[in-house]
């Protein structure tokens, strides 16, 4: 790791940095003002005191008391303030916003005496709409259904985990190399060498196997999981206020994902087929157009293929044309492929690539080299098609290399553990096991798909047709009281309260009408799907008799 980075900041008084940061330091200070703060003079002091150089152009940026803050772009105190104490000075700041605007000194003096967050912190506070259902999740974790221990307990098909392929990677991790001396020591923040190698490898084979040479190590950057490199993505390309076009129903962690820290709004696309949900260029304009209207700068379009929450496979031709009009549009392309490789449904389609279409275009003539390297940028990550959630794996494939070179500034905070590099290191090398391991866990997915969908045939429940990642996009619209987001929660906690299943609303994934549900059928190991089946059966059987005894009434 660069030298320049390394003890910016280590504990809460010792700054110790290498290269222009440490000179700056002793040519602005002295060597005795950074002796006296490491022996103990000035330990009340809240940095390193004065600053009595004319040079204003310190490698550090500074934090909103004046002092050196590592990385921050917060505003620097302004020397002619009228500061008697630190106290003073203290207040003076607190009384200003970023932009200087006066704040209510009682809000000053509750942020100070009862710990109020800050703004963003309370932001992180307010609810999601339709989210929750993950807190529901949170508490049947501590309620787990088990066919002896827990017989009535929560089955929970609202997390996307794949649970059937752990004898696998059991065996395989068990089996690993015993590590080296570098995976103890500090390492490149976009990753390990020998890991984004195999990752390069993968996603070339995988992914790209009709585009050879395209993705080297030197285009890898890998994060602690898939939302860490998107929120990445957002922070990078994005300021805030502007948004990215991401078309619905959508993965409902996007909205945290973009939204949260980064304030980037999303513009969900409305799309006019209402049965697969496959959006269009017009589509995609009609968003487009609706945000300029309102004043929306959009950057980006994000595109799931295969898809969540549907689990469809989008046909080439509908990803060809959103690349190709979201690279006339000016649009970034963040072709977000996390299901690749799990693809099991008789006769699905093939999922092609978005990367692979926006090469094609480049060899036909219908786009440059220069706006395809700088625009369409691929995520994957360990967690669906090798089942590893727990272990925080997210993958951006990408040849914009300032893009690459910014996220090497900010994954710092989203650092791989290098333990866990060097165990996948050795699990993706292996070709044989992966092409093993995956033609298993598509035979496993089928299995487990077949099962659900013929439990809501069964039902008369309509659902979106899949045959790709692990979801069933279910219609329960004709069992809601009303058709609002209010009926469709009454509807999701009488499922969770009487069967004790644990489902995502529609309203997280932003569906078009209330009462779609998401189930993810490979979140628990096949028996226990059974059970679930047997309760929702269960369930819906008493509703309807409940319903015939009122109209005979």
């Amino acid at each position: 790791m660069d030298g320049r980075l390394i003890g910016i900041a280590i504990g809460s008084s010792a700054v110790v940095a290498a290269g222009p940061v440490f000179k700056w330091i002793r040519s602005a200070l002295g060597n005795d003002a950074l002796t006296a703060k490491t022996s103990g003079e000035g330990a009340a002091s809240t940095g390193f005191g004065s600053h009595k150089s004319s040079d204003d152009t310190c490698p550090l940026t500074r934090c909103e008391c004046g002092q050196s803050s590592g990385l921050s772009d917060l505003p620097i105190a302004s020397a002619s303030k009228d500061v008697s104490s630190p106290l003073t000075a203290n207040n003076a700041l607190l009384s200003e916003s970023a932009e200087g605007t006066a704040v209510d000194a009682a809000r000053v003096n509750r942020k100070r005496e009862k710990g109020e967050l800050s703004s963003r912190g309370e932001r992180a506070l307010e609810p999601i709409p339709g989210l929750y259902y993950f807190s529901a999740s949170m508490e049947a974790a501590g309620d787990m259904y088990s066919p002896t221990a827990n017989p009535n307990g929560f089955i929970n098909v609202s997390i996307a985990e794949n649970m059937l392929m752990f004898d696998w990677l059991q065996e395989k991790l068990r089996a690993r190399a015993a590590i080296e001396p570098e995976v103890a020591r500090y390492n490149l923040v976009t990753g390990m060498v020998r890991f984004k190698t195999a990752v390069a490898h993968t996603i070339q084979r995988l992914l790209l196997p009709r585009c050879p040479g395209l993705v080297s190590p030197g285009n890898i950057c890998v994060g602690a999981g898939v939302s860490a490199i998107i929120e990445h993505l957002a922070y990078s390309l994005c300021d805030a206020g502007e948004g990215v076009l991401i078309p619905a129903p959508f993965y409902p962690g996007f909205i945290g994902d973009f939204q949260l820290r980064n304030r980037v709004e999303i513009i969900p696309v409305a799309t006019a087929d209402q049965r697969l949900f496959q959006p269009s260029p017009e589509d995609c304009q009609s968003a487009l157009d609706a945000a300029a209207a309102r004043g929306v700068c959009v950057r980006a379009i994000v595109l799931t293929n295969p898809t969540n929450p549907h689990g469809t496979v989008w046909p080439e031709a509908v990803v060809e044309q959103l690349v190709a009009w979201a690279l006339q549009a000016g649009l970034h392309v963040i072709a977000d492929e996390v299901y690749s490789a799990s693809v099991f449904g008789d006769g699905a389609a093939e999922c092609v690539s978005g990367v692979e279409l926006a090469e094609r275009m480049v060899a036909e003539g219908k786009a440059s080299r220069d706006e395809v390297d700088e625009r369409v940028h691929l995520t994957y990550g360990m967690s669906k098609d090798f089942t590893l959630n727990g272990f925080r794996v997210g993958i951006l494939f990408s040849r914009n290399q300032r893009l690459l070179t910014a996220l090497g500034m900010v994954n710092i905070f989203s650092w791989v553990s290098q333990d866990t590099q060097w165990a996948l290191s050795g699990l993706l090398e292996d070709d044989a096991w992966v092409d093993a391991f995956l033609a298993e866990n598509k035979t496993r997915l089928h299995r487990s798909h077949h099962l659900i969908c013929s439990t809501l045939e069964e039902l008369a429940i309509p659902f979106v047709p899949s045959g790709a990642a692990m979801f069933v996009f279910v219609d329960m619209r004709r069992f809601l009281a009303a058709p609002t987001f209010e009926a469709e929660k009454q509807l999701w906690t009488d499922i969770k309260d009487n069967a004790k299943l644990v489902m995502v609303p529609g309203e997280s994934c932003r569906a078009p009408a209330p009462g779609y549900f998401r189930l993810c059928f490979s979140s628990v190991p096949y028996e226990h799907l059974e059970v679930a089946c047997a309760r929702l059966f269960a369930f819906f059987n008493a509703r309807a008799a409940k319903s015939a005894d009122s109209l005979a009434v």
